[in-house]
C-alpha cells in the first residue's frame, strides 16, 4: 500500500523518493556486494532515470524505452539507441527489472557492472533534464 501511495505525491516528491531509494541501494552495497543488491541498485537507478524523463513536455511513455523515443533532445540516434540497449539489458537480465531471460545472462553481475552502469546511466541524466545549459556569447557552456 505504501508503494501505491507514492504515486499520489507531487512529481518532485516522487522523484526525491526515487533518488533516496537509489542512494539507499548504493549504501546497502557497503554491507553486502551480492548480485541481488547490485541488481537492485541498477533497477533503482533506472527507475530514477525514467522519472526524470517523464517530466518532459510531450512525453507520454511510462517506460524508459518509450520515453527515450519521445525525447527530442538527442544529438544522434545512436545515443538514443545506446540508452535503449541499456534498458533492454535491465529488462532481459534475470532479476533486474523483470524475470528476464535466464539464458541471456552470460555471468552473474558484480561491482564492475554496477560501476559501469552507474557511470553510463548518469551520463544520460542531462538528456533527461528539462533545462539546457546556457551558452555564453563565445559559445562556451556556463
Amino acid at each position: 500500500i505504501a508503494t501505491l501511495a507514492i504515486y499520489d505525491y507531487p512529481r518532485g516528491i516522487f522523484r526525491d523518493a526515487l533518488m533516496k531509494d537509489f542512494e539507499e541501494s548504493v549504501r546497502d552495497l557497503r554491507i553486502d556486494c551480492s548480485d541481488r543488491r547490485i541488481k537492485t541498485s541498477i533497477q533503482k537507478q533506472m527507475n530514477l532515470l525514467e522519472a526524470l524523463g517523464r517530466v518532459h513536455p510531450g512525453v507520454k511513455g511510462k517506460t524508459l524505452g518509450e520515453i527515450s523515443k519521445q525525447l527530442k533532445n538527442w544529438p544522434h540516434k545512436e545515443v538514443m539507441s545506446a540508452l535503449q540497449s541499456l534498458y533492454t539489458f535491465t529488462c532481459d537480465y534475470p532479476g533486474i527489472r523483470h524475470g528476464g531471460t535466464p539464458t541471456s545472462a552470460l555471468r552473474a553481475v558484480d561491482m564492475r557492472d554496477m560501476v559501469a552502469m552507474s557511470i553510463l546511466l548518469a551520463g544520460f541524466t542531462p538528456s533527461h533534464s528539462r533545462t539546457q545549459p546556457r551558452r555564453r556569447a563565445s559559445g562556451d557552456i556556463r
